[in-house]
């Protein structure tokens, strides 16, 4: 605290860092091998961006997705264009049958930005910015 703070007994403001806006996804783009990039606005921390956190899956015999019987395609996550794009692989060459439907979630409760925050990840629809401006919500 400096001299005339201390003076006049004002307290130090908040660090800028808890006025940051969560990080947001701003494009996502997948193929019909099961490729995925989703680009955020901030870069990651690669610590919270692995297998845990971001997952693809074949919706299972009930043909709905975020039942408990969906199937997991195992695959490889990193991080790309400077720490802001999640990128993921499937482990096999093609994990499906052409023309399936799979399922991408980013889950917010694990990934952070570099300033520490949850991800904002609310689907907002095609073409739209994620997000409703407060962290979490899965992608």
């Amino acid at each position: 605290m400096s001299e005339l703070a201390s003076k006049f007994g004002l307290e130090p403001l908040e660090p800028r860092q808890l006025l940051a806006a969560p990080a947001h996804v701003t494009s996502s783009f997948a193929d019909n091998r099961g490729e995925v990039q989703i680009t955020f606005n901030l870069a990651l921390d690669p610590a919270t961006v692995n297998t845990r956190s971001v997952f693809v899956n074949l919706p299972g015999a009930d043909q709905l997705f975020g039942t408990a019987d969906d199937q997991k395609i195992t695959g490889r996550v990193k991080l790309t264009a400077g720490g802001r794009r999640v990128w993921y692989r499937p482990a096999d060459k093609v994990p499906f049958a052409a023309g399936s439907s799979y399922s991408i979630k980013l889950n917010s409760k694990r990934i952070r930005d570099v300033n520490g925050n949850a991800i904002d990840g609310e689907f907002n629809g095609a073409g739209a910015v994620s997000g409703n401006g407060v962290v979490g919500g899965d992608y």
